[in-house]
């Protein structure tokens, strides 16, 4: 079990403010392994007949408690999950509870209505830069075509059968264990968002493949969305007629999912440089919690990969070159031409300073990945 690193923090720092964290993430992330690395913390796993005994007294189980901090896992497993954590709070108001279970609850209202108040979301995203250096494994190429989920990441290879088995676990319990839908169809649609992984989304271009009305895609992509198997980033507009309004683009989640999707045994260049904005794109998340995060395009097909508005900052916009002497500055500069002030960031791969350059009146700040989280904290004011 590894100590990881990022998590921890994070979920010390949300303790401080909530005394309840939901802890979501995609399967496979290592949800279950996070939580029982958590220091001080007694963890408990709900699917287990005893827990769900020990639970139906809730006042004397959250009163018993010796440890200050309890985890919860697979609170799916616990029938009754919202009023024995109603009355955790009244048994033992000074208790620090983290739960998490299957991203299909998501999907339920039941326990999206669980002490909204008291908590605090943390979405665990595929393995980040820090996870990395936890693992001991820092070999990016390794991290792009295995993907960030800790069991595929240490196996020696991925093959396409760990594809298939993911799917058929999300489809029959994150999603048919809460909602009723066409497995067949949701199954086809999800293989299709995975396999155009990062291009604009037009719903019609999946309706007829899927067998599916228009209204039923729309709901597919929420519904994948809200279970973590994809990643939706939303375009920035202030509305300006020159400007993409609408249509989001959709990545799958892990980058080893999609290497096997699209049958990437051996990388190339552009698979490399594909597989980077997916890599950036899970770090962003990790860090700002998919709060914040959009790209932009206009009509004439300029675009940024990654635009961040941060409140009382100006929008900071984010190139991903794989090849950093590949850069083209036409996306940033016609964003510049719309939004005049604000940060410009090239993040790359082949890059270990940050350093400068102007093309024109554009100035543009090349930099690795651990430098561009800390140079976007920076910007947001305390």
């Amino acid at each position: 079990m590894f100590y990881r690193t990022l998590w921890i923090r994070r979920i010390e720092d949300a303790w401080k403010r909530k005394p309840l964290i939901w802890l979501t993430g995609a399967r496979g992330t290592g949800k279950s392994s996070l939580l029982q690395s958590l220091p001080d913390c007694t963890y408990y796993d709900c699917n287990l007949a005893e827990v769900g005994e020990w639970i139906k007294d809730p006042q004397g189980f959250f009163k018993g408690q010796t440890a200050p901090r309890i985890a919860l896992d697979n609170l799916e497993g616990l029938p009754e999950a919202d009023e024995a954590l109603r009355e955790a709070f009244t048994a033992a108001p000074d208790l620090k509870i983290i739960v998490a279970g299957s991203p299909g609850m998501n999907l339920s209202a039941r326990h999206q209505g669980i002490l909204p108040k008291h908590r605090e979301t943390i979405t665990l995203t595929p393995m980040t830069a820090q996870d990395l250096e936890d693992f001991k494994q820092e070999e990016l190429k390794h991290r792009l075509q295995q993907g960030g989920l800790p069991a595929f990441f240490q196996a020696p290879s991925l093959e396409p059968v760990d594809l298939d088995a993911w799917v058929e676990a999300f489809l029959e319990e994150d999603i048919g264990g809460f909602l009723r839908v066409k497995q067949f169809s949701l199954d086809r649609f999800l293989r299709l968002v995975w396999m155009r992984s990062g291009v604009t989304f037009e719903a019609t271009a999946y309706s007829a493949h899927c067998e599916v009305s228009r209204p039923a895609i729309a709901k597919y992509l929420t519904l994948l969305e809200s279970a973590h198997a994809v990643m939706v980033l939303r375009p920035f507009t202030t509305r300006r007629p020159t400007e993409i309004l609408a249509a989001p683009r959709v990545y799958c989640f892990d980058t080893g999912l999609t290497c096997r999707i699209k049958g990437w045994k051996y990388l190339r260049q552009d698979d490399l440089a594909r597989l980077w904005e997916h890599y950036v794109f899970n770090e962003l998340q990790a860090h700002f919690q998919a709060r914040h995060i959009h790209y932009w395009r206009d009509k004439r097909n300029h675009a940024v990969d990654f635009v961040l508005a941060l409140r009382d900052a100006a929008p900071a916009a984010v190139q991903c070159m794989w090849i950093s002497d590949e850069f083209d500055p036409g996306g940033l500069r016609s964003f510049r031409v719309q939004y005049r002030h604000g940060e410009n960031f090239v993040v790359c791969h082949d890059v270990l300073m940050p350093y400068r350059k102007l093309y024109g009146n554009l100035k543009v700040t090349f930099l690795p990945l651990s430098d561009l989280i800390t140079a976007l904290k920076g910007l947001a004011p305390a």
